[in-house]
Parts: structure tokens; C-alpha cells; sequence
């Protein structure tokens, strides 16, 4: 008998949890309204045609900051998937220890650059009044600079639509159940659609860079871009699929083992080499079996995507 929705949502609240990060960082720029009003009296046009923003700091003062947030969103977006908003996402109970892991040191760097960016903070407001000359506003510039910061990683257990408890009627309780059992199982579509989307995007992109690489025979010039980066990249996600696959999909984990078999083989260094020119790398992008439709709204051709070498 096939298991209903709710059963197979009550499943993957085993096997996934949900997790946001916050981060907030000290604002580096201030819309300067006064001159904004000027420039646009001077130049004859409407006061709320343009905006003049001052640099508060330097940018090489905030770069440490900025990088350390990026790569803690980076990471976070990469090793989880999409649930019901963009604050919460699903993060597989497979991917915890490495996702944790991971983040700990994210943070500890996020921190080490913040720490550093405090202890220049007496120094950057000194130099900012003279860079800044007449623009230069002391309450732009709070004592307490480190409250400006803050990251924050919280895990929050998977719920199903049998946890919906509230004190109204039995029917208007079942019909709000089968609304959230609706928007649970539209959440779920998307989370497994993502990873398609991402095998999908990593294989186009590699046959199109494949594609665009050429060596000329007379002169053994190339033409095109071909980056160690494109396979190591994708060897990357292929080991990370499994993790994510939180819904056992078995579509899903064969397009994946087909990629890891086809194009995880290769180094970039012998896909670009001369020698293997002639045999150029063919993109495949019909599905090669029926299967469905769409999976979470993930479009067939990005389901299809193939690319393999022709035999030596």
C-alpha cells in the first residue's frame, strides 16, 4: 500500500531537521541626503532622482568582515536545501556532523574578523574625519561598535502536518491540516527539485566550457576557458548529493552516480589535453529515459544534462 503524504513527511522528520543563519554586520555606508538634494538642484533634476552614499570606512577595513560573512553564506546555502521561506532551510541529518563542523570554523573566522575589525575601530574613526572632511558625522560612528555584529546558527526540529494542534472543530482542524499537508509536500517537491537544478546547472555548464574549448591544429592555440575549478567543483557536489538526498530519491541518486561515473573520471588537465581535442565532449540534453515531468519544478533538460567522452 503506498504510503500517504503525511506518512512519508512523518519519515523525513527522522532523517532532516531545518537551521537559519543570521548574520548582521556594522553598516559601511550612509545615504548623505543633504548632498543628494544638492547634486539634484544643481543638475535640475527631481530630489529623488539619485542618492549620494559616504563610505563610513575604508573598504579594505570591512574586506575581512565581508569575505568571512560570504563564505558562511555560501556554505550554509550550499549544504542545505529550500524549505517554506528563505530563513529556514532543510539541512539532512546525514550533512549535521560536516555541516557543523564546517560552520564552527566559518564562525571562529567571522569572529577573528570582526575582533580585528574592533580593535582598528579607534583608528578608522580617526581617519575617517579627515577622509570624510565636512561629511564626517560622529554619530555615524557608535562607541559600541561590536554590538554591531552578530551570527547566529539555530536548529529547529521537521514537523509534519499530525502536529497541528489548535482548539477549533474537527473539521476546520482537517481542513487546515490538508492546507499545511499542501504547502509541506509543495516544500518538499522544491528541496528534492534543488538538487536536480544544481546537478543539472554544474553538467551544463561544464559541456558548454567544453564546447567553447578549442585548440587550433596549425598553431596549437586554444580558444575558451577550461578551469581545473569546473570538474574539481563538480566532484565536489556529486559527493555532497548523497548527504542532501534526504528523501532517498532513487531518480536522483542514479543521475548522480551516472555524472560521478562519466565525468568525475576525467581530469580537467586530460579533458583539455591536445591529444583528446578531436574528441570533442558531446552535451546530451534530451533525458534518455522517460521519466517525469518535472520533479519541485525542476525543468526535464535540467534532469537530462549528460556529457560524456567518446571512447578512446
Amino acid at each position: 500500500t503506498p504510503k500517504t503524504t503525511a506518512a512519508v513527511l512523518g519519515e523525513f522528520s527522522k532523517t532532516a531537521m531545518l537551521v537559519s543563519l543570521n548574520v548582521r554586520a556594522y553598516g559601511a555606508q550612509k545615504e548623505e541626503k543633504k548632498v543628494s538634494r544638492k547634486v539634484a538642484a544643481d543638475n535640475n533634476a527631481d530630489a529623488g532622482s539619485g542618492a549620494y552614499r559616504k563610505n563610513l570606512v575604508p573598504k579594505e577595513a570591512m574586506e575581512p568582515v565581508v569575505k568571512a560573512i560570504s563564505a558562511l553564506r555560501t556554505f550554509h546555502y550550499e549544504n542545505t536545501l529550500p524549505w517554506l521561506d528563505e530563513g529556514v532551510r532543510i539541512l539532512p541529518s546525514m550533512n549535521y556532523e560536516a555541516y557543523r563542523a564546517e560552520m564552527e570554523g566559518l564562525r571562529d573566522a567571522y569572529d577573528g574578523a570582526v575582533r580585528a575589525f574592533c580593535n582598528a575601530w579607534p583608528e578608522i574613526v580617526r581617519q575617517a574625519q579627515t577622509s570624510l572632511g565636512n561629511l564626517y558625522n560622529p554619530a555615524d560612528y557608535p562607541a559600541d561598535i561590536a554590538s554591531r555584529f552578530a551570527c547566529s546558527v539555530r536548529f529547529m526540529p521537521l514537523s509534519d502536518a499530525g502536529d497541528f494542534r489548535v482548539a477549533i472543530s474537527d473539521t476546520e482542524r482537517e481542513t487546515l491540516r490538508a492546507q499545511i499537508q499542501g504547502t509541506l509536500d509543495s516544500a518538499q517537491q522544491s528541496a528534492t527539485g534543488d538538487l536536480y537544478r544544481r546537478l543539472g546547472d554544474a553538467v551544463k555548464t561544464m559541456a558548454d566550457r567544453l564546447r567553447a574549448y578549442q585548440v587550433d591544429p596549425a598553431t596549437g592555440k586554444t580558444s575558451g576557458i577550461f578551469r581545473d575549478s569546473l570538474v574539481e567543483n563538480l566532484r565536489d557536489l556529486v559527493a555532497l548529493v548523497p548527504r542532501l538526498n534526504f528523501t532517498a530519491d532513487p531518480e536522483l541518486e542514479a543521475i548522480r552516480a551516472e555524472v560521478e561515473r562519466e565525468l568525475c573520471q576525467e581530469s580537467a588537465e586530460s579533458l583539455r589535453d591536445v591529444s583528446r581535442s578531436e574528441r570533442r565532449a558531446e552535451a546530451n540534453e534530451g533525458a534518455r529515459r522517460d521519466r517525469r515531468a518535472s520533479v519541485g519544478g525542476a525543468p526535464a533538460t535540467h534532469r537530462g544534462v549528460y556529457l560524456r567522452l567518446p571512447p578512446a
